[in-house]
Parts: structure tokens; C-alpha cells; sequence
């Protein structure tokens, strides 16, 4: 009792709970997708795994593919978040690139079960549903997936038109480079690294390695073909 009044117990904000009850199914699937592979994770392992009933999945998601493409766009907004960011940086292109590329490989390894999933996602014969709905589904991934790649082709240009890297196309040179930073989804796991500063060294050798392949004069010999 407080002034005679009793004293009430602050009221939950349903909405942060609903934000927070969705993100952890969303990571309790890429998880079980990543450990037990699409076909073999069912609904009620994603709730279980949390804690949460499967009528709590069905409030947030309609089916098992639904939360599998929330993951892709998930994924992919934490991406170009981070990108969209190191772009506005200061230093030249060349410089802007490599945080690009350290924050790329920094979001895979720490949020690895998402990106895991994300990354292999386009490529599954899940994303081959013929539903409309799917489709739609999966042209929009498709459509995130390279306005994300195209932040990276046109700092690949810019460093090139700056005489900092060979006369390549960046529309080219990003599928190298994405190939070596993505790379690290398919040998890496989180208990390989224990401290922040061995994953900070590991993040920077990934990133590195790949800023690297892009000085290679042979760049500047492939050209893309005109499109139509």
C-alpha cells in the first residue's frame, strides 16, 4: 500500500511480446532447418524448441514454408542494413567495400543459423512450390537478394572508376566474391570460435582473402554480356 492506494504490477506490452514470442520461432526453424534439414523439421519441433505451443506457431505463421521464407527476408534485411550503412562511410570505395565485406561475414557467423538457411534457401527445391503465393514469395527474395548484391557490384564499380581496383565488372566480380565470403556457412560452426577476438580475426581474414581476388588483373578481361 502506497498514499492507500495498492500498488498495480505493470502491464505487459502485448506487442513486444508478439515481436519477441515470432523472432523466437523464426530462430527456433532456421535452427532445425539447419540441424535436420527442411523436409525432416516438424511445427511442433520449432515450438518445442522454445518452449511454445503450436498454437502460438500458427498465430504468427500459416505453414512450415511460410516461416521458411520469413527467415529469407529476415536474413536478407539484416544484410542490407548493414550494408546500406558501411556504403554512407566515410573513406574511398575501396575502403567502404571492405566494411561492406567485414560486416557481410560478421552477420554470417553470428547469426548463423539464418543466414545458413537464407543463403541456401533460393536454391532449394522448397522455393520450387508452384502456388501462387509461392511464387510471389520467391520472385521478392530473388528481387531482395540482388538489390543486395547490386550495393556491392556498384562499389565495385565506383573503387574501379577511383583506379583503386582492375577495370572489372562489378556485376561480375560479385559472384566470385560473394562465393568466398558465403563460403564460411558451409565449414564453419559456432563452437569452432570461443573468444570475440578470434572471431574478429577470422572475419577479417574471410573478408580480406576476398578483397584480395578482386585486385586480379583477369577481371578486367571478362565482360558481361549486354542484356536485351
Amino acid at each position: 500500500m502506497m498514499n492507500g492506494k495498492s500498488m498495480e504490477a505493470p502491464k505487459p506490452d502485448l506487442e513486444q511480446v508478439a515481436r519477441e514470442n515470432r523472432d523466437r520461432l523464426l530462430r527456433s526453424a532456421a535452427q532445425n532447418f539447419t540441424r535436420h534439414g527442411y523436409e525432416a523439421t516438424k511445427i511442433d519441433m520449432i515450438a518445442e524448441s522454445v518452449s511454445a505451443t503450436k498454437g502460438l506457431f500458427y498465430y504468427h505463421f500459416k505453414s512450415k514454408a511460410e516461416i521458411y521464407f520469413q527467415i529469407q527476408f529476415e536474413a536478407l534485411a539484416i544484410l542490407s542494413e548493414s550494408a546500406e550503412c558501411a556504403m554512407k562511410g566515410d573513406g574511398n570505395a575501396l575502403e567502404r567495400l571492405r566494411e561492406m565485406a567485414r560486416g557481410h561475414v560478421r552477420i554470417l557467423l553470428t547469426d548463423f543459423d539464418m543466414q545458413k538457411v537464407a543463403l541456401q534457401g533460393v536454391e532449394r527445391h522448397i522455393l520450387t512450390y508452384h502456388s501462387r503465393k509461392n511464387k510471389l514469395d520467391v520472385n521478392a527474395i530473388i528481387d531482395a537478394r540482388d538489390a543486395y548484391e547490386q550495393m556491392f557490384a556498384e562499389t565495385i564499380d565506383a573503387a574501379a572508376s577511383e583506379n583503386l581496383l582492375p577495370n572489372v565488372s562489378g556485376r561480375i566480380a560479385t559472384k566470385p566474391f560473394f562465393g568466398c565470403l558465403n563460403w564460411s556457412t558451409v565449414w564453419y560452426h559456432p563452437s569452432r570460435v570461443s573468444t570475440k577476438a578470434d572471431l574478429d580475426r577470422l572475419v577479417e581474414y574471410i573478408s580480406d582473402f576476398a578483397m584480395q581476388g578482386l585486385k586480379s588483373e583477369l577481371g578486367s578481361t571478362i565482360h558481361p554480356p549486354l542484356r536485351p
